[in-house]
């Protein structure tokens, strides 16, 4: 299978799961960078209204003010990294 038609599986696969669980996407600072409907509306607000929001948003301030939350989003970040450095890339 070519490589656009994988392509074209994952975003189906991806449509599905957006369209059907609540979804959001943080960037490594915690920061939304994407959020589905389903996640918004489940916290009463538009989609639009929560991207670029902090993460801190949906957190209690005990939580996001202690040391198990930036260790969360130092490991995110973390991962994050390693998982570009060991992408493995094809070109045709």
């Amino acid at each position: 299978m070519s490589s656009a038609g994988t392509s074209l599986q994952v975003q189906d696969v991806f449509g599905s799961l957006a369209s059907t669980m609540a979804m959001i996407e943080f960037d490594p600072e915690g920061r939304v960078v994407w959020v589905n409907q389903k996640f918004a509306h489940a916290l009463g607000y538009e989609p639009e209204d929560l991207v670029g929001q902090h993460h801190r948003k949906f957190c209690s301030t005990e939580f996001s003010s202690s040391p198990a939350y930036r260790e969360l989003f130092h490991r995110v970040a973390e991962h994050a990294r390693e998982l570009r450095a060991n992408a493995e890339r094809v070109t045709g």
